[in-house]
């Protein structure tokens, strides 16, 4: 985040806030058919009740059809049975996805092997009050190879947009909870731009080496998720830059959130590690979590038709909600290689459904401040 929002004009800013999610609600999916939009290569997925589920990559005019079946470990499984291009994504390849109904669909993209965090898109806001955090990026890479660094990277947040002085305010924060020096505030509503729930942009900024295509959606249910793809012909250090990308979702201020202990439970999701370099790329990792007053316990699934798992990979420890803001907590992230700073963003009771959504960015702690460590997390 700090290497985009250090670089971005006010336009530019605002042209990427345009890319909340803030939609009309639908029907569950139980009930009727769901679609749901996702940043990146601009995926769009419809879920029908016949078991089907239709789904195209927009950007390179990609066009599936699946089945689709919910496993008892409450992961979907998507089954290729027809492909308009056999090179890419071919006959009986599967994938999965986890559903938190009427708000997103997270998803691993078949040949970009990339949790796309897909939503349900919808009507433009006129206000923000959310919480932010780097859902998985792309680090910059050179001509010499060097692969840049995620130190002093910003990987969580808060936005607000102020009606009376009409200024957006981005409060942005260091791996450890402190404020940076990277916040600001810039003239004008991240409304601007957006049409009927989305905004694209697939040119960018020709004076920003860092920003060139531009993708967003907005929610109903709160949230906001966009994608930002960096130039590949720009020149930085006297070398070029490689293709940048970042993801980030935004989840609403919550309100609701007095004591830590009130995310107690059980969830599932994905902790996704890497840098999306040939060298090391992305690691998409489907996962059960307990939570007990402030600290997670992760542990990947070993089996993904039943949940079954019992190697803990890593435990998250949230010690404090971030002043000035609800529902934005900082912590420590442990694995076997280390400890490294992390904060979650959290939604109670997401679009009504009786469901805690929860997005975690950080860094991987592997000493190498090469690759950052996302969950995100659906709670049962």
């Amino acid at each position: 985040m700090k290497r985009f929002v250090k670089k971005l004009s006010n336009f530019a800013i605002i042209s990427i806030l345009c890319v909340s999610i803030y939609g009309c609600k639908e029907e569950s999916s139980t009930s009727s058919e769901e679609s749901y939009n996702g940043a990146g290569s601009r995926w769009v997925l419809k879920f029908k009740l016949n078991g089907i589920v239709n789904i195209k990559e927009l950007n390179s005019n990609l066009d599936i059809n699946a089945t689709y079946t919910d496993l008892p470990s409450g992961f979907r499984k998507i089954t290729v049975i027809a492909s308009n291009d056999t090179s890419r994504v071919k006959i009986g390849d599967i994938t999965y996805g986890v559903e938190l109904p009427d708000y997103m669909f997270p998803f691993v993209a078949f040949d970009e092997n990339v949790l796309i965090p897909t939503v349900v898109s919808g009507e433009c806001p006129t206000n923000v009050n959310h919480n932010y955090v780097t859902s998985f990026a792309k680090s910059a890479s050179r001509d010499d190879g060097e692969i840049a660094s995620f130190n002093g990277w910003t990987p969580f947040g808060y936005w607000r947009y102020n009606e009376n002085d009409n200024k957006t305010y981005i409060n942005v924060y260091l791996r450890d909870g402190t404020l940076s020096d990277d916040s600001m505030s810039f003239n004008g509503s991240i409304a601007d731009n957006c049409s009927n729930g989305e905004y694209y942009d697939p040119y960018g900024d020709p004076n920003d080496e860092y920003r060139a295509e531009t993708t967003a959606y907005y929610t109903k249910s709160g949230g906001l998720i966009w994608h930002q793809k960096g130039l590949g012909n720009q020149v930085s250090n006297s070398h070029e830059i490689n293709n940048r990308i970042e993801n980030d979702f935004m989840l609403p201020y919550e309100p609701n959130l007095n004591q830590i202990n009130q995310i107690n439970g059980h969830y599932i999701g994905y902790a996704v590690i890497g840098n999306g370099q040939p060298t090391i790329g992305y690691k998409n990792i489907p996962i059960n979590v307990d939570i007990e007053d402030g600290v997670l316990t992760l542990k990947e699934i070993k089996d993904i038709n039943t949940g079954a798992s019992n190697t803990t990979i890593a435990t998250i420890k949230l010690y404090n909600e971030i002043s000035g803001t609800k529902g934005l907590w900082s912590g420590d992230i442990q694995t076997d290689e280390g400890t490294e700073g992390i904060g979650c963003a959290i939604d109670l009771d997401a679009s009504g459904s009786g469901k805690n959504a929860i997005i975690c960015g950080g860094m991987n702690p592997d000493g190498t401040l090469k690759q950052l460590y996302s969950v995100i997390l659906i709670s049962e």
